[in-house]
Formats: structure tokens, C-alpha cells, sequence
């Protein structure tokens, strides 16, 4: 019972932190006073939530402010349980946390490298938190702190949708639409400078990877939740 109620201190702790640092974040991102690290082409504002980085950020702080109502409910009722349609959420919005912290790390930044910029500056100021801090927390919340093991291999499926759904509106307003017609410029550069034919490579690219962060996140939280019954029970039995 002391570990539930550990487990649940530190989701909640986690879940708080989480809604805390988006808030921050997404607060810069709309104001039009300051300088904001979102403002890529011209994208202030409201305009910044064309940013999967913004709407992964603003997905996971969702389901984590949902998860504090779950967290003083089972603080009433001394236990540590989540429904299972939840729980098949919350690791949706955490794989797509992970995948725009793994994106920066190794795709973005690098470009962003190559074209003459620092690879430090999508973590400066603002994108410490949406990039980084948001990402990771969120990564050990559910994979060591929340998760009960319960998830089948299926589920892993699921964790692509986030991507999938904001890839075919990225095809449509960069490629369809077209930013002279008012659609959006390939700020992720996806095209690598407008060459149409790498556009399936990308995404393709961009499916496996996800896929990958779902499996691994998977396979983590798999492994901590059987040491941590295996230790339960040790405990258990020497009582």
C-alpha cells in the first residue's frame, strides 16, 4: 500500500510538472510581445499550433491534467488505477511527446546544423521546455512511474496514430494546398528543399520511427513493471 501511495505522489508530482512547463510554453507561444522560438516563417500566435512539436506538447498536458483528477481519486480511494481506455491515451500522447524530443534530437537539430546554425538552438529558452524537460518527464512518468505492464503488443499500434493524422494535414497544406494558395511552408523540411520525391521516404521514415518509439517505450515499461512485481512479491513473501 506504501508503494501505491509512493507511485501515486510521484505521478501526480510528474503530471503537474508537465501541465506546468506546457503552460509556460504555450503562454510564450501566443503572446505576439516577445520573441518566441516557435516563430519559424511567420508562425506567431495561433499560427504556432501548426507545429507538431506545440500540439504533441499541448496532447500530453491534456491527458496529464486528466490524469491529477485520477490521481486525487485514487488518493480518496487509497489506490493506484487508471481506466484502461486512458491508459491507451495517455501512452498515445507520450509516444508523440517522445518522437518530437527524438525528432529534434536527431533530425532537426542536425538540419538545422547543416544549414549554418547552431545545434543548441532548438533547446534555447522556450524550447527547453517543449523539446526537452516535457518530453522526458513525460517519457518516466508512464513508462516507470504509471504503467502497470497490462498493455498487450497490440497496443503499440496505436501509438502512431498522433503522427499518421498530423502527416496527411502536413501533406495537404505543404503539398496539396501549397503556401502560395495559403497552405503551409515545409517547415520540417520534409521536401529537402521542394524535391516532391523524397516526400515518401519521409513519411515512410517518420512511420518506422514512430513505430520504434512505441515498441521501445513498450518494451521499457515492461521491463521496470516485471522487476517491480517481481520485487513486490519478494517483499510479499518475506513478510
Amino acid at each position: 500500500m506504501k508503494n501505491l501511495r509512493l507511485r501515486n505522489a510521484l505521478s501526480l508530482s510528474l503530471n503537474i510538472a508537465i501541465v506546468f512547463f506546457v503552460g509556460i510554453a504555450v503562454y510564450y507561444n501566443l503572446r505576439n510581445d516577445v520573441i518566441r522560438d516557435a516563430a519559424w516563417f511567420g508562425y506567431t500566435g495561433l499560427k504556432s499550433l501548426v507545429f507538431f512539436t506545440n500540439l504533441s506538447n499541448i496532447l500530453i498536458a491534456v491527458t496529464s491534467a486528466i490524469t491529477i483528477f485520477f490521481n486525487f481519486r485514487n488518493v480518496a480511494q487509497d489506490r493506484f488505477e487508471f481506466p484502461t481506455v486512458f491508459k491507451i491515451i495517455k501512452y498515445t500522447s507520450t509516444v508523440a511527446i517522445a518522437l518530437t524530443c527524438i525528432t529534434v534530437v536527431f533530425f532537426l537539430a542536425p538540419y538545422a546544423a547543416f544549414l549554418g546554425h547552431s545545434y543548441f538552438d532548438l533547446f534555447k529558452r522556450n524550447n527547453i521546455y517543449t523539446h526537452f524537460l516535457v518530453p522526458v518527464i513525460a517519457i518516466i512518468n508512464f513508462a516507470a512511474v504509471e504503467s502497470d505492464g497490462s498493455f498487450g503488443f497490440k497496443k503499440v499500434f496505436y501509438g502512431i496514430i498522433p503522427t499518421f493524422i498530423y502527416s496527411i494535414v502536413y501533406l495537404v497544406m505543404v503539398v496539396i494546398i501549397g503556401e502560395a494558395n495559403g497552405g503551409w511552408v515545409d517547415f520540417y523540411g520534409f521536401t529537402f528543399g521542394g524535391r516532391l520525391w523524397t516526400i515518401p521516404i519521409s513519411f515512410i521514415g517518420m512511420y518506422i520511427a514512430t513505430f520504434g518509439i512505441s515498441a521501445m517505450l513498450f518494451i521499457i515499461q515492461k521491463k521496470i513493471c516485471e522487476k517491480r512485481n517481481k520485487r513486490n512479491k519478494t517483499l510479499e513473501e518475506s513478510k
